[in-house]
């Protein structure tokens, strides 16, 4: 019976120690938890220690600008916001790359596993049957649902491939 009661007398105290965190937890905004966190760790830190950060310290710009692409990209296609991304980046969108073959191995099933000089490796997906030799020029190019087609430059014949390196 008195550990029953020593375990009850516990139980709101732990209960109210643990509440601040919990309810920290359930927020879903990423810089609100944190700052929440921020809250409960500065109420638990002893008066003679000053905060690390307050919350009137200044913004940088960069800490702006990071702010200001979070919001123009809220809301957005997942491939609008890939675009938006390369834009500032400077990437170009590339369609397709045109390079030489550095090697060409046949794998299970007759498959080709082709190797390019830019160091990309290909493997074939479908069955259908390009002759390439080490040195051919050829060119990779998207298609349709995300695949990608391997064309000999030199004719129009192609097969379905998938990156691998």
């Amino acid at each position: 019976m008195r550990v029953l009661v020593f375990v009850a007398c516990l139980l709101p105290a732990s209960a109210a120690i643990a509440d601040p965190l919990d309810d920290c937890r359930r927020i879903d905004g990423e810089h609100a938890r944190v700052a929440c966190y921020d809250r409960v760790v500065d109420a638990r830190a002893p008066e003679s220690e000053p905060a690390a950060l307050s919350q009137d310290a200044p913004v940088t710009s960069h800490e702006k600008s990071a702010a200001q692409e979070d919001d123009a990209l809220f809301g957005k296609h997942e491939s609008e916001s890939i675009d938006i991304l390369k834009e500032k980046a400077g990437v170009a969108n590339a369609d397709a790359i045109e390079r030489s073959v550095a090697a060409v191995t046949t794998g299970a099933f007759g498959k080709l596993l082709v190797e390019l000089d830019n160091g990309q490796a290909w493997r074939q997906l479908d069955n259908g049957r390009l002759p390439l030799q080490t040195g051919d020029r050829v060119r990779i190019e998207k298609a349709s649902f995300g695949s990608y087609l391997l064309v000999k430059a030199t004719g129009s014949r192609s097969i379905r491939v998938k990156r691998v390196r």
